[in-house]
C-alpha cells in the first residue's frame, strides 16, 4: 500500500474512475447483489465513530486486512463500524470493504478509497452526488466537529500521506487518533506542510 496513493492520483488524472482493489470494476457479489436500499436517509453517528477509534487506537479488528501502511483503513473503519456510514457500492462513486463472507481476509477486496489517504479524502470531498458518506473540506481545524478527519502532506507534493480522525476537542482544538504509528488523542498538528480539514457530512439521501 505504500504510496499507492500516487498511483491512484496520476489515475485520477488520466480520467481512470476509483475502483476496486486490483480491478477496475465491482465484485460480482457486490455488483449482483441486494445491498443498496433506496429511499432513505441515513445518520452519521459521531461519537460512535470515536468509540471505534478509542477501542482499536492500537490494536487491529481482525475483521479487516491490515496494512503496513493503516491509517485509512482504521478511518474507513471508524466511519463505517462505528459511524455507521453507509458504503457505496455503486460505480466509480465507490467506497466499500468486501470480506467475501469468508473467515479470514487473505481475499479480501478494498477500493482506494477505503485504504489510501489520499484518495480517502478525494472521494469524501466530493459532494456532486448525495448517496454516499461524504464531507466538506473546512479552513480551520477549530472549524471540526468530533468524527471529522484531518488529512496531511508531509512532503508539500501535493498528495495526501495520512490520515487521522477526530476523537477529542478540547479548548476548541481537535485531538485525534490514527494508525501505523499507533497513537492516541494527539493535538492535530503533525508538522505537515499541508494539513486539510474533513467535516464529514451528519446525513444525506440514500437514492
Amino acid at each position: 500500500m505504500n504510496y499507492q496513493d500516487t498511483y491512484s492520483k496520476r489515475g485520477q488524472e488520466n480520467g481512470r474512475k476509483v475502483g476496486a482493489s486490483g480491478s477496475e470494476t465491482l465484485p460480482t457479489s457486490i455488483a449482483g447483489g441486494d445491498v443498496v436500499t433506496q429511499g432513505f436517509y441515513t445518520y452519521y453517528s459521531r461519537q460512535g465513530a470515536v468509540n471505534y477509534a478509542n477501542r482499536w487506537w492500537n490494536g487491529r479488528n481482525p475483521k479487516y486486512r491490515s496494512f503496513s501502511n493503516d491509517c485509512a483503513n482504521f478511518v474507513s473503519q471508524s466511519f463505517y463500524e462505528g459511524g455507521f456510514a453507509r458504503q457505496a457500492w455503486v460505480e466509480p462513486y465507490v467506497w466499500w470493504y468486501n470480506t467475501k463472507g469468508t473467515s479470514g481476509t487473505g481475499d479480501d477486496a478494498w477500493t482506494y478509497s477505503w485504504s489510501v489517504a489520499h484518495d480517502q479524502a478525494y472521494h469524501l470531498s466530493r459532494n456532486n452526488e448525495t448517496d454516499e458518506h461524504r464531507g466538506t473540506y473546512v479552513a480551520k481545524a477549530t472549524d471540526l466537529q468530533l468524527g471529522d478527519s484531518i488529512y496531511y502532506d508531509f512532503d508539500g507534493d501535493g498528495i495526501l500521506d495520512h490520515s487521522a480522525i477526530v476523537v477529542e476537542i478540547k479548548n476548541g482544538q481537535p485531538y485525534v487518533n490514527y494508525h501505523t504509528n499507533d497513537t492516541y488523542h494527539r493535538y492535530w498538528d503533525l508538522g505537515a506542510k499541508t494539513t486539510r480539514f474533513l467535516h464529514v457530512t451528519d446525513f444525506y439521501w440514500i437514492n
